[in-house]
């Protein structure tokens, strides 16, 4: 869903008021940079386990695009939009890492990797 910024920063970018495009790529960068940089969540899928980390995931969303909504709809500063869109990267990565762990512990150890 991250990746769909494309689609709809523009219209982010008229609608909150900003003043020029480098705004907008400035939250997009963040954005992605909370997909790509997740190596905490990993770890803490394999700490904590697939069932909370899936809360946490889904915590990081919802506050992720409410949080986006807003910058939208009262004309939020590019900083809050990158951070929103941070917070979605990361609850997309971990709902990611949190499904395939799940999905991997269904599979007894001589089935994987077959």
């Amino acid at each position: 869903t991250l990746y769909s910024v494309t689609a709809w920063g523009v219209t982010l970018k008229e609608v909150a008021g900003w003043n020029s495009d480098e705004s907008l790529g400035v939250a997009e960068t963040v954005g992605t940079m909370g997909i790509n940089i997740a190596f905490h969540n990993g770890f803490l899928v394999d700490r904590l386990g697939s069932r909370p980390m899936s809360a946490v995931a889904a915590l990081a969303l919802f506050s992720g695009w409410h949080l986006l909504a807003n910058v939208a709809s009262s004309g939020g500063s590019p900083s809050m939009a990158a951070f929103a869109l941070w917070l979605v990267g990361q609850g997309s990565i971990t709902a990611f890492m949190s499904s395939l762990d799940a999905n991997v512990g269904n599979f007894s150890e001589e089935n994987q990797g077959k």
